[in-house]
């Protein structure tokens, strides 16, 4: 019988031995919804993971210049939430072109994702354009 401490070595020199692969992640789905705080937003906004889940009035701030799907990691985002003293446009895509959906003066929206503004692969794409509305 051999004695556990050769055991172990010999363990150990097996896996040291043997190449060392990771094991490629699953590619996460592709989301429901997503908004994009625009590069032309001049603050960050207050992005709504799921309007009807009786919480605060938004989730999470979104920095300029990013998507809720990549810099939060969601599958969807229901709304938005704009502060005092800001305004935004909103503007679902269909196949690359923007329409634009609302104008907010201050307060929270919800990007629908329906029919009318869900793409044809099922993704509903928002871009929110925010700004200072005090001249």
């Amino acid at each position: 019988m051999r004695p556990l401490r050769s055991l172990t070595a010999l363990a150990l020199a097996v896996a040291a031995a043997l190449p060392f692969t990771a094991t490629p992640a699953s590619a996460a789905p592709p989301p429901w919804s997503y908004i994009h705080n625009s590069s032309f937003s001049s603050v960050g906004i207050g992005v709504v993971y799921e309007t009807s889940d009786g919480g605060a009035i938004y989730d999470a701030i979104l920095p300029v210049n990013r998507r809720t799907d990549r810099h939060l990691g969601w599958a969807q985002a229901e709304g938005y939430y704009i502060g005092p003293g800001y305004c935004a446009d909103s503007y679902y895509q269909i196949g690359g072109v923007e329409h634009r959906y609302d104008v907010r003066v201050w307060g929270q929206l919800e990007t629908p994702r329906i029919a009318a503004t869900t793409d044809t692969d099922g993704v509903a794409r928002w871009v929110v354009v925010a700004y200072s509305c005090i001249r």
